[in-house]
């Protein structure tokens, strides 16, 4: 979809956002901090330096497990 987020941006999103419920939650420190510089920003800003999907899954369920 022109203009539209693949489905690996979202990914960095979600994985970015769960990273941050550990300190908002009181869990702990984030795990995986440069996922804010690469995936929170605004839009039309750099979007350079995406993470691989097998680097944004490995990610992700490393934070899930401590959320879990």
């Amino acid at each position: 979809m022109p203009n539209g987020n693949s489905p690996s941006w979202l990914m960095g999103h979600l994985a970015e956002s769960d990273d941050a419920l550990l300190e908002l939650l009181g869990i702990g420190p984030r795990l995986f901090p440069e996922l804010t510089t690469i995936y929170h920003h605004s839009r039309g800003a750099n979007q350079s330096g995406h993470l691989s999907n097998a680097a944004l899954v490995e990610r992700f369920n490393a934070i899930s497990a401590v959320l879990n």
